[in-house]
């Protein structure tokens, strides 16, 4: 079989390439820890291994294989001038994440609440933003978002999700992948989450100070050693990502889920792990919105006063009946077991809506809006696997309660 012009070469300035993206997110992560100077040199660097791959390979390619190149390539469109039958390239691509790891997941199964016309192939693409394309203010926790339109009919609901601390959007998330295929729109948002709530506010004398903490990363603002632009807080970048999505996706459905240029609340199912967790409940207090799921949170336990924290609590402008949160009864993660857990979601006034266990992808919730697992792990001794198996997809339950939570009617 004949081999087309330049396939090696190409390889080799695929890899040289791909070595220098690995190294600019590592120079991007030194810059976010402050070592300028190192960073400095590391960045010439990188800039002289990407002009070395560029070299190879127009050096090196046949000149046939060049001019193969020229005649294929098409004009550039500015992407607001793309007609409205062309949308801008959607791809599949994996991106490190502290939390979750990187190993791609199949496709979401078929269940009772998808419609005939799904395509599970459809919930595996990925759009990848990076923050600071939608706002020039944002420099930071600059991993990109991920994006996902229905794979079903479309339920006119938009599905945010929000890392714990360290999480970094995939494109291989399964929980994104199943409410895509359920018809929902799917945002997996970067925001400032290094520093983990627990860590700032378990031992603190201000009984409210998670409260305040989570509203910082939220709408933007100061608590205790948390500073948080308002234009790196989680409601302006969802803001301005959803703006983004519908000027370059248009006649998908992005702008529905903003109103005159603020987010329409009403729309949207707010979602989160640890951390992300937390934010979601604070949003749906100060906000009404369509459902709240919560994995492996909420965890705001003061130690300071062993007790939950204050204002996590029924004073909330989304119905209690719209609230769902799935835990594993031994996650210990950040010293909140399951009893304590049982007392934030107690004092929430979450509890009297109904507790199950789940613990086989048979199981039924039986309208349940606590859902909890005992199913085994692996790493027994690792608390944290506990932690994370509610949102990793390696529990065989963690289907069957992802798509009760997101397809059980609430009022």
């Amino acid at each position: 079989m004949e081999k087309i012009p330049g396939h090696n070469v190409a390889e080799a300035y695929s890899d040289i390439f791909k070595s220098s993206i690995f190294w600019a997110q590592t120079a991007n992560h030194m810059q976010r820890r402050g070592t300028t100077r190192e960073c400095d040199h590391l960045i010439k660097a990188i800039s002289c291994l990407q002009l070395l791959s560029v070299f190879v390979f127009l050096s090196c390619v046949p000149s046939s294989a060049q001019n193969y190149g020229q005649q294929q390539s098409a004009p550039y469109i500015a992407p607001q001038a793309l007609p409205s039958n062309q949308q801008p390239q959607r791809y599949y691509r994996r991106y490190p994440s502290n939390s979750f790891g990187t190993a791609r997941s199949p496709a979401p199964p078929a269940n009772r609440a998808q419609t005939n016309n799904v395509n599970p192939e459809a919930a595996l693409v990925a759009t990848s933003t990076l923050p600071s394309a939608t706002d020039p203010r944002i420099i930071e926790f600059n991993q990109p978002h991920m994006s996902w339109l229905p794979a079903a009919a479309p339920r006119n609901q938009l599905l945010l999700f929000l890392p714990g601390t360290n999480g970094v959007p995939r494109a291989d998330f399964p929980f994104a992948q199943l409410a895509s295929t359920l018809g929902y729109h799917a945002i997996f948002l970067m925001y400032p989450d290094e520093d983990a709530a627990q860590k700032v506010c378990s031992r603190s004398d201000d009984a409210n100070a998670y409260i305040k903490f989570r509203l910082a990363v939220i709408q933007g603002g100061n608590y205790d050693s948390i500073r948080v632009s308002t234009a790196d807080s989680i409601e302006n970048r969802l803001a301005k990502l959803l703006s983004y999505l519908a000027m370059h996706q248009p006649n998908q459905g992005w702008d529905q889920y903003l109103r005159d240029g603020q987010i329409n609340w009403q729309k949207l199912v707010v979602s989160g792990h640890s951390q992300g967790g937390g934010h979601a409940y604070v949003i749906s207090k100060i906000h009404e919105v369509a459902r709240v799921i919560m994995f492996g949170s909420p965890k705001d336990y003061s130690f300071y006063f062993n007790r939950p924290a204050g204002g996590f609590d029924s004073n909330v402008k989304t119905p209690l009946q719209r609230y769902f949160a799935f835990n594993h009864t031994a996650d210990t993660a950040g010293g909140c077991d399951y009893n304590r857990e049982m007392e934030i979601l107690r004092q929430i006034g979450l509890t009297r809506l109904g507790t199950t266990e789940v613990n086989s992808a048979a199981a039924d919730p039986h309208h349940a809006h606590l859902i909890f697992t005992s199913e085994p792990l692996a790493e027994q001794s690792n608390p944290m696997q506990f932690h994370s198996s509610v949102i990793n997809g390696r529990l065989p339950s963690c289907r069957t309660v992802w798509t009760y939570m997101l397809s059980e009617p609430v009022p």
